[in-house]
C-alpha cells in the first residue's frame, strides 16, 4: 500500500482544528479552569455543537473545485441512509406522548428535551458530512492529530500541576493498584479518549508502517490508557480480534449479517442480565466496581421492565428521569448527569420493539449498505468500529459524544474515499 501524503495544514485545516478543539472544550476547560464550563461561558461551550456545524456547513458549500463537487456526491449518497433515524425519531417521538408516563409527568420540559436531542443529531450528520467534503481523506488524520494535541496538552499540564511522580503513579490507578488520585481525575477524560479509540481502529486498518503512523497509534492507546478508559482497550482488542477473524474468512454479506444478528443477541442477553440483576451480582461477587453505576441501573430497572409489550419512554425521557432521581434511592450518585449504558438508555427510551429497530439500523442495515456501495474493505473497518462503540455502550455515554458519533459515521466514507480517490480524479 502507498504510503499516504503528508498532512499540510491550510486555513480550511486550521479553521477545522479550531473548530474541533471547541467541541472537545468541554472536556478540556473541566480539567484546566472549571468556571469556564458555568455560566454564560459554559452555555456557549454546551452549545458550540451549533455554531461549529453552521461554520462548518458555509465552509463546505462555499468550495467550488471539481474534487469538492465530487465529496459532496459521494457524501450525499452514503448520509442520506445515515439520516433515517433521525428522522425516525422525529416522526414516531411525538407518539409516546400519548400514553408516556414519564412525558406525562414532564410536560413541556420533555419536549424540549426530544427537540433538542433530534437536533443535536441533526447535527451530527450534518458535520460528518461537511467534515468530509471540506477535508476527504485528510479528516481522520486531522482528527487524529487534534486530539492527540488536546490530550498532550492535557498531560503536560498534569506534570506541571502535580508533578512527574503523581503522573507516573496514574498507571497504577488505572490497573486499580493505588486508589485514584487529582492527577488521574485530571487526566481521565471522556469524550476526548473514548474518539481517540475510534481514530485508532482507523490507523491500524490503513495499515501505514511508516514511523509516524506507529508512534501516532501507540500515543492514542497510552492516552486511552491514562485516561483509565479499560473497557475502551478492551473495545479494541475485541475489534482486532474480530478484524483478524473476518480478514482470515474474508467478509461476505452473509457474514455480515450473522455478525449483525449476533450483535443483536447479544445486546438482548445483556439487557436481560441487567434486569434480572445478575451482571451486577458477578462484578461484586469479584469485587469489580461499576462505579456506582449498580446503584443507578436498579432505579430504572425497577420502572420498566424488560418484556415485548414494553413500549418505551420517548426519546430523551431517561435524562429527564436521571435529572429527578432520588437521594433516598440512589445516595451520593443522585448527581449521575448520564445513564453510562447506551444499550439501556435506548431500551428505556424507545422499548422492546424500538430497541430492535434501533440495533437493526446499526448492526445490519448500515452494514450492508456500506458492504454494496464500496466494497469488502470499507464493510470490514465499519464492523470493527460498530463492534469497538456498541462494546463501548455498555458501560459509557458514547452514543451521544458528538464527535465520537461524527467519526463512526464518516471513518468508512473516508477510507472507501482514500482507496478509490487516485482513480476517480486520475491521481489529482
Amino acid at each position: 500500500m502507498k504510503n499516504r501524503k503528508t498532512l499540510t495544514l491550510n486555513a480550511n485545516h486550521l479553521l477545522c482544528i479550531c473548530l474541533l478543539f471547541g467541541l472537545f472544550s468541554a472536556d478540556f476547560f473541566g480539567k484546566v479552569y472549571k468556571p469556564l464550563i458555568y455560566g454564560i461561558p459554559g452555555r456557549i461551550i454546551h452549545f458550540f455543537y451549533l455554531i461549529s456545524t453552521l461554520v462548518l456547513v458555509v465552509m463546505a458549500l462555499s468550495g467550488h473545485s471539481q474534487q469538492w463537487r465530487l465529496r459532496r456526491r459521494w457524501a450525499g449518497q452514503y448520509f442520506r441512509w445515515q439520516i433515517l433515524l433521525p428522522l425516525a425519531v422525529l416522526v414516531t417521538a411525538p407518539l409516546y406522548s400519548l400514553w408516556s408516563k414519564p412525558i406525562a409527568q414532564f410536560g413541556m420540559s420533555y419536549w424540549s428535551r426530544w427537540l433538542s436531542e433530534f437536533l443535536f443529531r441533526g447535527c451530527m450528520l450534518v458535520s460528518a458530512w461537511c467534515l468530509f467534503v471540506i477535508l476527504g481523506e485528510k479528516t481522520m488524520d486531522l482528527l487524529t492529530k487534534t486530539l492527540l494535541i488536546i490530550s498532550g496538552s492535557l498531560l503536560v499540564l498534569a506534570v506541571f500541576r502535580f508533578g512527574p511522580g503523581q503522573v507516573l503513579r496514574v498507571q497504577l490507578v488505572v490497573v486499580k493498584l493505588l486508589p485514584e488520585s487529582r492527577a488521574s481525575q485530571f487526566l481521565e477524560t471522556n469524550h476526548i479518549s473514548f474518539t481517540l479509540g475510534i481514530c485508532y481502529l482507523y490507523s491500524y486498518f490503513q495499515g501505514e508502517k511508516t514511523l509516524s503512523a506507529r508512534g501516532i497509534r501507540l500515543l492514542s492507546l497510552v492516552f486511552l490508557f491514562l485516561a483509565g478508559k479499560r473497557i475502551g482497550l478492551f473495545a479494541i482488542l475485541f475489534s482486532l480480534l474480530l478484524g483478524f477473524l473476518v480478514k482470515k474468512r474474508g467478509l461476505s454479506k452473509k457474514l455480515v449479517v450473522t455478525v449483525g444478528i449476533c450483535g443483536m443477541v447479544l445486546c438482548l442477553i445483556y439487557l436481560d442480565e441487567i434486569y434480572n440483576n445478575s451482571l451486577i451480582s458477578l462484578l461484586n461477587e469479584h469485587n469489580i466496581s461499576w462505579s456506582g453505576r449498580d446503584a443507578v441501573f436498579p432505579y430504572f430497572t425497577r420502572r420498566s421492565r424488560f418484556a415485548p409489550a414494553f413500549l418505551g419512554w420517548g426519546q430523551g425521557a431517561t435524562s429527564k428521569m436521571l435529572e429527578n432521581m432520588s437521594y433516598n434511592e440512589v445516595g451520593n450518585m443522585v448527581v449521575f448527569r448520564g445513564l453510562h449504558n447506551d444499550i439501556l438508555k435506548r431500551y428505556l427510551d424507545w422499548g422492546f420493539a424500538g430497541f430492535l429497530g434501533w440495533a437493526w439500523y446499526n448492526l445490519l442495515f448500515l452494514p450492508k449498505k456500506v458492504f454494496h456501495m464500496y466494497g469488502k474493505k470499507p464493510a470490514t473497518l465499519y464492523l470493527l468500529l460498530l463492534t469497538y462503540s456498541f462494546i463501548t455502550y455498555l458501560t459509557d455515554n458514547t452514543e451521544g459524544y458528538f464527535v465520537f458519533q461524527v467519526a463512526l459515521m464518516g471513518a468508512a466514507l473516508v477510507y472507501a474515499y482514500s482507496q478509490e480517490r487516485p482513480r476517480i480524479t486520475g491521481g489529482e
